[in-house]
């Protein structure tokens, strides 16, 4: 209080409005009785903080206006977990909205297509990207991505382990976080990653029954922490890819079986009938000889 009374309330707090425009305000203020706002203050540290500001103008007896009390407060923390509310419930349209599309069979690379570019928004990352473990093991495509330059995805490939945060948790089994790639020491940063300034990630492993099939992966070039609930999002969307990789194995593996009972039943089919024209040319052929035998007796008994 020592500090700010009797002192001009613009010298408290600064702004930016002209004289013209202060007396603007004031007017409107003095019609309405009444003033809500809100605006970023910033602490002596910098920190910025979210205030709520009413206003409500002070009158004497006659009507007349001899002042204002002005009451703010900071709503920051309030807002942050409104917005982290806002989030978790556009997290979980997402992974639900995913999961329907994969019971109703969509495509896997276009499902695919849709959870890197959803994963990008949700978790507001410049990039993301599914990553496929390729036969043999030692090497990682990116298969899908979003937020990419042109020629990166389905061409650019990483190692597998110690070579790339992706091998690395294909390698434990588990989601790998990293705050800053300059600080990483459990793992290669690949030049794919440091060529975009990539500063931090969060990767997590897409599991189809107990057999890796690649990650799931946020990037950001902004140093930034991956909350727990995050985390949560990327494996939820890691598992729907999962299950649609489980289906597209099980409709391709039924596709074999039917194609090879259709190769059985051909192969049945082609035998029997050959055996049938063999037994058919083998009786007609009795049937001639049988035939000429008996021509030639009825002749040499004539003679």
């Amino acid at each position: 209080a020592a500090e700010a009374l009797g002192r001009e309330i613009y010298e408290l707090i600064p702004t930016e409005f002209s004289d013209e425009e202060l007396a603007q305000e004031r007017r409107a203020l003095t019609d309405a009785g009444a003033w809500r706002d809100e605006a970023t203050w910033y602490g002596k540290d910098g920190t910025p903080l979210l205030a709520e500001a009413r206003t409500t103008a002070l009158r004497a007896a006659d009507g007349s206006i001899t002042g204002y009390l002005c009451i703010m407060r900071d709503v920051s923390e309030r807002r942050q977990s409104a917005r982290q509310l806002e989030r978790r419930a556009r997290q979980q349209a997402v992974i639900a909205g995913l999961g329907i599309k994969a019971l109703e069979g969509k495509d896997l690379h276009s499902l695919m297509d849709e959870a890197v570019t959803l994963v990008r928004g949700a978790l507001e990352v410049e990039f993301a990207e599914i990553d496929e473990l390729l036969p043999g093991g030692e090497e990682l495509l990116i298969r899908a991505g979003a937020g990419w330059p042109e020629g990166v995805v389905g061409t650019e490939r990483m190692p597998s382990g110690r070579g790339s945060q992706s091998g690395y948790a294909v390698l434990v089994g588990q989601p790998v976080i990293v705050g800053d790639i300059a600080d990483e020491t459990r793992f290669e940063v690949p030049p794919v990653v440091r060529d975009h300034a990539v500063v931090s990630a969060a990767t997590v492993v897409i599991d189809s029954l107990g057999r890796p099939f690649g990650t799931l992966a946020a990037l950001s070039k902004e140093r930034r922490s991956f909350s727990k609930d995050e985390i949560n999002f990327l494996q939820s969307t890691a598992n729907v890819l999962a299950t649609a990789v489980e289906r597209q194995d099980a409709e391709k593996a039924l596709a074999d079986v039917r194609e090879a009972e259709r190769s059985r039943i051909a192969r049945d089919l082609h035998d029997e009938a050959l055996r049938d024209l063999t037994q058919a040319a083998a009786e007609t052929d009795r049937a001639h000889t049988a035939a000429s035998d008996a021509g030639t007796a009825e002749l040499l008994g004539r003679q």
